[in-house]
């Protein structure tokens, strides 16, 4: 998203170099970032239906297209359920949801997901992962997540790719995995 300038290489996106665009261009060109949570990603202090409604303006202020509301409810039912509710009366899970809520209103074209599991409960894990996993296959939007959590991340992905001090070492199907501990086997 241009908050950490590369060294070396490239960075590609619809056939675009991206290394010198700003992180505005960036989400111009359809990315959007979701950090964890624990990272200030929504605000806390105003509601789920402020905290939406930011990002609708934000993004019909950059000649953007809207998603519409209904599409983000069956998404996360949960979290419409608790419209009216300050964000930091949320589980860290709902948090999470509302904050990938928010950076779908811009109806991008690549997700850019920073571990969303981070902190949360088991069930709400699940919940976020089914999203996202609905969010491809439902909207067709990209996502690339970075995750700690092998386990869950397996449910979700079409590749795995490993990283080591900033390198990918594999790249791999997920039914290429036979065993977990083979990821761990790699470090």
């Amino acid at each position: 998203m241009g908050l950490v300038r590369p060294v070396s290489g490239t960075i590609r996106f619809a056939g675009e170099d991206l290394r010198r665009e700003s992180t505005a261009q960036r989400a111009l060109a359809g990315l959007a970032f979701v950090p964890d949570t624990s990272r200030g990603s929504v605000f806390s202090q105003l509601s789920v239906r402020e905290n939406l409604a930011l990002a609708q303006e934000a993004t019909r202020a950059a000649g953007g297209n809207v998603i519409d509301d209904d599409i983000l409810r069956d998404l996360f039912p949960a979290v419409f359920e608790r419209m009216g509710r300050a964000v930091a009366q949320l589980s860290g899970g709902q948090r999470q949801m509302v904050a990938i809520a928010m950076a779908l209103k811009r109806r991008p074209r690549l997700l850019l997901l920073d571990e969303p599991s981070v902190g949360l409960a088991p069930n709400l894990v699940e919940q976020v992962m089914q999203s996202i996993k609905r969010i491809k296959e439902d909207l067709g939007v990209g996502a690339l997540v970075v995750e700690q959590n092998v386990r869950v991340s397996l449910q979700v992905s079409d590749r795995i790719a490993v990283l080591k001090g900033g390198q990918i070492i594999r790249d791999l199907h997920p039914s290429e995995i036979e065993d977990i501990h083979q990821l761990w086997e790699l470090f």
